[in-house]
């Protein structure tokens, strides 16, 4: 499958989204139905689809860019499996949608000044200024996982598993626990040491 994309808005999708990938066919995991939030052009879905991990791919994001890269894969490869929404976090999900399996690479800095965060942080300083899109790195006070962990268990089969990549070096697991716990679900974290100190958080219904 060749896959639109462009290297500013990657997101991590082309390297260590891969951990999401290799989670996910560790866990045995099969999907009728899988969503992958915050998409962008769909690095990380696409490659679940490739890999015959789920049968029907629903990616959703909030930049027209990048999804206007999803559709173009679509196209290329003729794929009648493929939805896409461009969404507000899950805002403009249709009720009827139902995910046996979620993952995502989310934006993985609370900060909201993206200069700054480049220019402080040593270890982001090998990439490129213009790689810092602000739809791709920001979530400010961690807004968009708050609303994330608030709305998917609607969305969410009753034995659906979601899977997501977080950056090691802007959180930790502790950030994330409260407002995974408080939308009713449990938590394990998997560390890949290839691409330390990136972590994966498997999420269920508890």
């Amino acid at each position: 499958m060749r896959v639109h994309s462009s290297p500013t808005l990657n997101g991590g999708a082309s390297d260590f989204g891969y951990t999401i990938i290799d989670t996910v066919s560790a866990l045995g995991i099969r999907a009728r139905r899988a969503f992958d939030f915050c998409s962008g052009y769909g690095g990380v879905g696409y490659r679940l689809l490739d890999r015959g991990l789920c049968d029907h791919l629903v990616l959703g994001d909030i930049n027209p860019e990048a999804l206007d890269l999803a559709r173009g894969t679509i196209i290329e490869n003729d794929l009648r499996n493929v939805t896409i929404y461009e969404t507000d976090c899950l805002d403009q999900i249709p009720d009827h949608e139902l995910w046996d399996l979620v993952v995502s690479n989310p934006p993985h800095f609370p900060e909201s000044d993206l200069v700054s965060l480049w220019e402080n942080r040593p270890e982001t300083r090998d990439v490129p200024l213009e790689y810092f899109h602000e739809r791709i790195w920001s979530d400010p006070d961690w807004t968009i996982h708050k609303r994330f962990f608030e709305s998917v268990g609607d969305h969410l089969t009753p034995d659906g598993t979601i899977v997501i990549c977080e950056n090691g070096i802007g959180a930790t697991p502790g950030d994330f626990d409260q407002m995974i716990r408080d939308n009713g679900f449990s938590y394990e974290v998997r560390r890949q040491i290839s691409w330390d100190p990136f972590f994966v958080l498997v999420i269920r219904r508890a």
